[in-house]
């Protein structure tokens, strides 16, 4: 029986625990929501704004569903972004001290199709990287999972104000080059997608076939129903990166990603921008950025660190739904088993470390 001293002091580790928690509300426009983020532990921490709801760029924040239907809205805006970690600035962490919250208000017109006025209800599940105490530096500690969800009236205004803003991408077949009138350039991505495609095709085979606990360490499970999910999705990625016409979903090499639809910083190496219809990804665009372009084609660490090749298979497994929960080998490591199977960056560091 554990003593009363000792129920004391596990009570006490419990307390300081970090953690975090989510409100949503209505915000100002009909098609906007307030995020509230409160730091419920007792210890300082901060958050990593990248990938999280906390972010400044349009990556899917929500799942918004049409509440008389119940049909999902459609989506097409940034799925997963793909940061160089060697870059990582203060300013992309957020502080937060024990006990204090911060709020933020995100309009969702510009990313998700409203089709009529009413009741729509929006759901966001993810998780944060987090630090304690000021970022200094420091990888990160781990993950802090939030979840929250809540209906929001969008009015005549809200939908008219969202059609005039989206734009759903064509329907095609497999994954094609454009943009890139650099003869250099096409070559040196149509060299990353043969890789790219080599790497998937070995995984989905491992995967599917393995026993080993490398699929464990990256996916907290060594089922059979498990394997053959991950190995499909392998499956998926190694036929889009077969280059070829025609396409389902596009790259595009021009480097400069501060401009354009989606215009973001320079401390992104890739991002995968998609369209949704009910749930269904129905086509998309992976575009490349500067620094994609000084990677090598494989990575040196394993696994770990950035190749051409294994930045591909990350940003190809967003064309298949999976998200950018964590960045990094240490907080995909921390993600349970239903996170790791949607995250990304898992997918990307299975598929090398098999071969390393």
């Amino acid at each position: 029986m554990l003593s009363l001293l000792t129920l004391a002091t596990l009570a006490r580790f419990a307390l300081a625990a970090p953690s975090v928690s989510i409100a949503l509300a209505p915000g100002e426009s009909t098609t906007s929501l307030l995020a509230t983020i409160k730091n419920t532990g007792s210890e300082d921490v901060s958050l990593l704004k990248w990938g999280s709801i906390l972010s400044d760029l349009s990556v899917k924040q929500f799942d918004i569903y049409d509440v008389d239907s119940g049909n999902a809205t459609i989506f097409a805006g940034m799925t997963g972004v793909l940061y160089d970690l060697t870059l990582v600035t203060a300013d992309a962490w957020q502080f937060l001290a024990a006990g204090a919250e911060i709020s933020k208000e995100i309009d969702f017109s510009a990313t998700h199709m409203l089709s009529e006025a009413g009741d729509y209800l929006a759901i966001t599940d993810n998780v944060f990287e987090y630090v304690e105490g000021e970022w200094a530096g420091q990888s990160a500690s781990g993950v802090l999972p939030y979840f929250a969800n809540a209906t929001v009236t969008v009015s005549d205004e809200g939908v008219a104000a969202s059609k005039a803003k989206f734009t759903q991408r064509e329907v095609e077949k497999r994954v094609k080059i454009e943009g890139c009138t650099d003869a250099t350039r096409r070559s040196t991505l149509t060299a990353a997608y043969g890789r790219a495609h080599e790497i998937a095709t070995n995984a989905a085979n491992v995967a599917k076939t393995g026993t080993g606990d490398i699929f464990n360490k990256w996916f907290k499970s060594n089922s059979q129903a498990d394997r053959n999910a991950v190995g499909g999705v392998f499956d998926n990625i190694a036929t889009t990166t077969n280059v070829g016409e025609p396409a389902k979903f596009a790259t595009n090499c021009q480097g400069d990603c501060s401009a354009g639809y989606f215009p973001i910083t320079a401390h992104v190496v890739a991002y995968a921008a998609i369209a949704t219809s009910n749930g269904q990804i129905v086509g998309g665009t992976v575009y490349m950025c500067d620094p994609f372009w000084t990677f090598p084609l494989n990575t040196p660490e394993c696994p770990g660190g950035n190749g051409q090749a294994d930045v591909l298979v990350h940003e190809v497994s967003h064309l298949y739904g999976k998200l950018d929960t964590a960045y990094g080998v240490d907080p995909a490591l921390a993600l349970g088993h239903d996170q790791a199977m949607m995250n990304a960056d898992n997918y990307r560091y299975y598929a090398r470390q098999i071969i390393c």
